[in-house]
């Protein structure tokens, strides 16, 4: 009875989580930007130099869900 009850809980785990591709999606790129600014004092003390840098993060996401 207990390797009945064991085999009953074991095999729900082997079959893991659903695969995404079940449920029928429109892949699309998403694409985000991400903006930093770095600013150093200079030598002499008065003023400053600054830099600015731009990240672009993308992802693949369902068409519904980027608002297409």
């Amino acid at each position: 009875m207990k390797i009945f009850i064991t085999i009953l809980f074991i095999i729900p785990l082997l079959y893991g989580c659903p695969l995404e591709e079940s449920v029928p999606c429109n892949k699309v790129m998403h694409c985000e930007d991400d903006k930093e600014m770095l600013c150093e004092q200079l030598d002499s003390g008065c003023g400053e130099v600054c830099s600015y840098f731009v990240y672009e993060h993308c992802y693949e996401r369902c068409e519904k869900d980027a608002g297409l």
